[in-house]
């Protein structure tokens, strides 16, 4: 059930302490909550979340932590935190249509449910293959049965996790960073060891892509670059 400021949430901590808080994005990091004790090890809090994903962390006695029994991710700066999706009922109802995802959800009961058993494989969700069809005969508009499914699909795909993004040490890059020698252009910064062998590529522009790529043998950096004319297709 949702209340007028969120769907009441059991938030729990099972890896003792003594002095134990909460806080997240649902709060804007700024305020930290009071887990109770629930029993020797175990503290709990409820909380009114809007439906949504919500990144959080636990403070206890004083040390950042996350917990072991919820899912766990990197948030844009690259620290490590815990996070679950907060349903409504209207969402579960959908999950109970085209099945559950791995991400660790909260019903509108409160209680947490996590997947287990993950599995990753090849196989394209048959939600995603039915939505191309539809997507497809778009053209096809006096399909009311039609229209009613493409509907359906694309409500199911905007209820689905996101993708993580990239981490935002590998942002920084040598490519198109301004030199350190206005005499020597060759004369670059010296990169973040996590950036090295990875291919980065530039927008095309002029119908030219631009490629780059850094090695290390050892202190010694070398950034070699590629460029590949493109020309559209007639």
């Amino acid at each position: 059930m949702t209340t007028g400021l969120g769907v009441p949430t059991i938030i729990t901590w099972t890896q003792g302490g003594n002095n134990v808080y909460i806080t997240g994005t649902f709060n804007g990091w700024k305020h930290k909550i009071k887990l109770l004790v629930y029993s020797t090890h175990d503290f709990s809090a409820v909380l009114d979340l809007p439906p949504g994903t919500h990144r959080l962390k636990f403070i206890v006695d004083d040390e950042w932590k996350c917990s072991n029994d919820m899912e766990t991710a990197t948030d844009p700066d690259g620290n490590l935190v815990n996070y679950l999706q907060v349903l409504d009922e209207d969402d579960e109802e959908n999950n109970d249509e085209f099945g559950d995802n791995d991400l660790s959800t909260v019903s509108s009961s409160g209680s947490l449910s996590m997947a287990e058993n993950k599995k990753y494989s090849n196989v394209i969700p048959p939600e995603l293959l039915q939505l191309a069809s539809v997507m497809a005969n778009n053209d096809q508009k006096d399909d009311e049965e039609l229209q009613q499914q493409r509907k359906t699909l694309l409500e199911w795909e905007k209820k689905q996790p996101q993708p993580p993004g990239l981490p935002p040490h590998l942002e920084k890059v040598l490519l198109n960073s301004h030199t350190v020698s206005e005499e020597d252009n060759s004369v670059l910064h010296e990169p973040n060891h996590v950036t090295l062998n990875h291919l980065y590529a530039c927008s095309i522009k002029d119908n030219v892509m631009a490629l780059a790529t850094t090695s290390r043998y050892r202190k010694k950096y070398v950034t070699t670059m590629y460029y590949r004319p493109v020309f559209p297709k007639n």
